[in-house]
């Protein structure tokens, strides 16, 4: 069974960074791979772009979360937890498309 919940996280987890490095705009905020968390990706974009996407999102229904700290205005979270429904993923990541 935990095997089966780790290979679907690290499949998601490939998909989900493999979706953010092909974007000009939006990238992941980690940049070397070995020290990445497979449940929470953290994404940077301009401050702008961010808040963007955080509010539509909102209206959207889905909860980005905000960075922390000087990070706040320039990144958002997402988890990647075995309890969300791929089917949920792929309407985040279709949601996000519009802006990448």
């Amino acid at each position: 069974m935990i095997e089966h919940v780790d290979e679907k996280m690290n499949r998601r987890f490939n998909a989900w960074y493999s979706f953010f490095e092909k974007s000009e705009s939006l990238k992941p905020y980690i940049k070397n791979h070995d020290v990445r968390s497979k449940t929470i990706l953290t994404i940077e974009g301009t401050p702008d772009l961010i808040e963007r996407i955080r509010m539509k999102a909102l209206k959207k229904g889905f909860q980005l979360g905000a960075g922390y700290g000087q990070l706040k205005d320039t990144t958002f979270r997402i988890a990647n937890f075995p309890a969300i429904k791929s089917k949920e993923i792929e309407e985040v990541q279709k949601f996000i498309k519009k802006y990448i």
